[in-house]
């Protein structure tokens, strides 16, 4: 029996491997979610990263097997942060209210507006943004960056669900560039 068919599992994967999926490829995994598919990819979690039970460092807890870390690495090969890809539902936010979403004991506050992700082809295929978490509970020198995805232009279609982004997030220590940890999209 072949097992061509079947979804990849964790148990699958080679030892020491890194899912560092480029914006294009995060989009093409969102539209499989959003057009009624499950998430079958063993990489990517779905948690709800906003309400008043979403402090990231509690629904992302590093020790918890199912969340699926990888270390981001400099240019001298020191690891600068830890990154994680979660699909998650976006709360509504109304026309001309400020992109600060409640997470927890803190918010996720938009500090880049929007910004196109276009595909090989150079066709627009979705929008990012980019997100920080700030709260007074954040350990002195951590810093929590998201990095979120949704479709746009030629990867949405009218039966699509606007509901799911898929967000990359960053969490670096002091020393860590979170900057220097967050992806490149195309504009």
């Amino acid at each position: 029996m072949s097992n061509r068919n079947r979804p990849l599992r964790w148990s699958d994967v080679p030892p020491c491997y890194r899912f560092l999926p480029t914006p294009e490829v995060l989009l093409m995994l969102l539209k499989h979610r959003v057009t009624g598919h499950p998430n079958e990819n063993p990489f990517l979690i779905e948690k709800d990263l906003f309400g008043s039970n979403a402090t990231p460092w509690v629904i992302l807890n590093e020790s918890d097997r199912a969340n699926r870390w990888v270390d981001v690495q400099d240019v001298d090969c020191e690891v600068i942060g830890r990154q994680i890809c979660v699909i998650t539902r976006i709360p509504r936010v109304g026309i001309g209210e400020d992109k600060v979403m409640a997470a927890g004991c803190g918010a996720w506050c938009e500090t880049s507006g929007p910004r196109f992700v276009q595909s090989e082809s150079r066709v627009i295929i979705g929008v990012t943004r980019t997100l920080e978490f700030r709260s007074e509970s954040v350990a002195v020198g951590d810093r929590w960056v998201m990095e979120e995805y949704a479709l746009a232009g030629d990867f949405l279609s009218p039966n699509d669900s606007t509901e799911y982004v898929i967000v990359r997030i960053t969490k670096s220590a002091e020393g860590g560039g979170a900057a220097a940890a967050a992806p490149n999209s195309s504009s």
